[in-house]
């Protein structure tokens, strides 16, 4: 599973990128065509999307890496007094935590709100986009911080019962 989220993330990490460079390239054509009084409607829509897919799906990669803010100090200090079976405990019950969060966050926006969507066929009024793919992108993110939190909380039991 470790390799698979790794080839995943290097993967995303590229895609982050990429979405990035489309961004800037979008706002760069947009000022452009407002200088020649060239209307570009549609681009306002499409850099949202791109902003909260690029948002999202970059917290879980950052998430995935272990560079979001945690309890480092009470980790360091459990670690740094040999209460390891502490720093254990605590990085497992985090990973609980995180997984039952998230892991609901990921029921609720696709039962609640993408599914819904793409049941009605509701579509946004400026480019008739379905109005499902904007919030797919937080589903998708907190998606892959649940399989993250998983990924953690199934190392920490192998890693204990070794």
């Amino acid at each position: 599973m470790n390799n698979i989220l790794d080839r995943l993330s290097t993967k995303l990490e590229s895609l982050i990128g990429i979405v990035g460079l489309v961004g800037i390239l979008i706002i760069t054509a947009n000022v452009i065509c407002r200088f020649f009084k060239i209307s570009m409607s549609w681009s306002d829509e499409l850099l949202r999307t791109i902003f909260i897919y690029g948002y999202f799906i970059g917290a879980a990669l950052t998430f995935y890496a272990g560079d979001l803010m945690r309890l480092e100090l009470l980790e360091a200090y459990l670690e740094k007094h040999g209460k390891n079976s502490m720093s254990w405990l605590l990085k497992t019950v985090l990973s609980i935590i995180n997984l039952l969060f998230f892991g609901g966050l990921t029921y609720f926006v696709f039962s609640g709100i993408i599914i819904p969507f793409v049941i009605s066929g509701t579509s946004t009024s400026t480019s008739s986009t379905p109005a499902w793919v904007i919030p797919a992108g937080y589903g998708i993110g907190i998606f892959l911080i649940a399989l993250t939190a998983l990924k953690n909380l199934i190392c920490s039991f192998t890693v204990r019962s070794k």
